[in-house]
């Protein structure tokens, strides 16, 4: 007899999916996803695991990063502000996570290399774990 494995969810993946399905019923052109594109959109949020807790067997807490880059740090900024909004009320608007607490106010975070105008925070979100 084989015993039960619980998993966490992918925080990463559940967190894009959310975030393109905002956007888009917001008419908003901004991507999402888990690396910076090469070349496109400059109005996208990367979305990065780093770290987090599980309290029980029954919930992960992974902490999330979103990075947002725009045309411009005002752009950045807004896209920011509105992803922070949206990732703040994630477990309002649906059934992937049942809490979600601030992490990390907004801050900017100029790309090094590119120069491109960035702005990030952090958000730790509650998932319902899964058995396998």
């Amino acid at each position: 007899m084989m015993a039960e494995v619980i998993v966490a969810p992918d925080a990463e993946g559940r967190a894009v999916a959310f975030l393109k399905a905002q956007f888009a019923a917001r008419g908003d052109s901004a991507k999402a996803g888990t690396k910076f594109p090469a070349k496109g959109s400059s109005r996208f949020v990367q979305v990065t695991r780093a770290g987090g807790i599980s309290n029980d067997i029954a919930y992960d807490a992974p902490r999330l990063i979103f990075i947002c880059s725009g045309e411009s740090s005002v752009d950045a900024e807004r896209l920011c502000a509105l992803t922070r909004g949206l990732v703040l009320a994630w477990a309002r608007l649906s059934d992937d996570v049942t809490r979600v607490r601030d992490a990390g106010d907004m801050a900017y975070v100029p790309d090094p290399d590119s120069g491109q105008d960035r702005y990030q925070f952090a958000a730790q979100a509650v998932m319902k774990m899964s058995a396998i």
